[in-house]
């Protein structure tokens, strides 16, 4: 076998796995749209349609994705800050939603953070 000839079928094998992770993706995004509910928008306008996802559907498309990733582990080789609401300060958190008029019940700062910070390896140190 010729070094062509194993680099073509590595190649074919990684077109198969994405494949096969786009087919998931696909099926896992049809569940949380198929479960989605139009709602009016947020300022009850009625000038745009929101879809309101069950906090479940989000939990379960986070947890299923995690394996997902495309390429390889978007986060080997770096470094990744997250921070939640729940993470502020009492304090920080009555000025949050002071600054944006809203409350911690109207938002999904429980389930994606407020602020992530991504660094390479080779930058951090």
């Amino acid at each position: 076998m010729s070094t062509m000839d194993s680099i073509e079928e590595q190649y074919e094998a990684e077109i198969t796995k994405l494949k096969a992770k786009i087919e998931r993706l696909k099926e896992l995004i049809g569940i949380v749209v198929g479960n989605a509910i139009i709602g009016p928008d947020a300022n009850m306008s009625g000038t745009t349609d929101c879809y309101h996802v069950p906090l479940d559907d989000i939990e379960m498309l986070k947890a299923e994705t995690e394996g997902l990733r495309m390429g390889e582990n978007r986060d080997e080789g770096r470094k990744i800050c997250e921070i939640f609401y729940r993470d502020l300060k009492t304090e920080a958190q009555r000025d949050l939603c002071e600054i944006f008029k809203t409350t911690k019940n109207e938002e999904n700062w429980d389930v994606f953070p407020l602020f992530t910070l991504e660094r390479d390896d080779r930058e951090a140190s």
